[in-house]
């Protein structure tokens, strides 16, 4: 994918790294080895193998940015979701030794959404991405609406602003940034 973009793009000066996958619902010790692999795979070390490709081509380029989008819950544990909430934990701390190693050539900052609306937070298929009922789905989607200052869940469009902020120039002398995009959630 890297190499990719540097040939087809003629370089690489921004990546957002933002897979994830809820891992499995309840209690973390009921996790089996599998699924808490496969979590922090996604969620983690999708994220570390990217930086790792993409720095070398940034740093040929002079500089650039990442940006890692974790989660509320690497601050404040979803209960239910320990697999999720560790690997998202992990991301900030991978964002903030990046930081400290890569400057000043490269910044790196992490986003930690809440509750956001998505196309799959609408639909069926995030309660059946969360192992959940649509009517537990529901449940949790209106409780996160009180469990942040706004009494909203976050727009994916004031997420992608952020992004678009941390990637431009009026962001040069932020790095190793953690920014709340709970809604006060925390």
């Amino acid at each position: 994918m890297v190499r990719d973009c540097r040939e087809k793009l003629g370089g690489l000066d921004i990546l957002v790294n933002n897979a994830a996958i809820p891992g499995p619902m309840g209690p973390v010790t009921d996790c089996s080895f599998e699924d808490w692999s496969r979590t922090l795979q996604v969620n983690l070390n999708s994220a570390f193998l990217c930086s790792k490709e993409a720095v070398p081509f940034m740093r040929e380029r002079g500089g650039g940015r990442i940006i890692n989008i974790s989660s509320a819950a690497g601050v404040q544990p979803f209960a239910g979701l320990g697999a999720y909430s560790v690997s998202k934990a992990g991301l900030i701390m991978l964002t903030r030794t990046l930081s400290a190693e890569l400057a000043p050539q490269i910044t790196a900052n992490c986003i930690l959404p809440g509750m956001v609306v998505t196309d799959v937070s609408r639909m069926k298929a995030g309660a059946e991405a969360l192992g959940m009922t649509y009517e537990a789905f529901i449940k949790l989607q209106v409780e996160a609406k009180h469990m942040n200052h706004l009494g909203r869940p976050t727009e994916a469009s004031e997420v992608a602003n952020t992004v678009l902020f941390l990637a431009s120039g009026h962001a040069g002398s932020i790095t190793g940034a953690v920014v709340n995009h709970g809604g006060g959630w925390f």
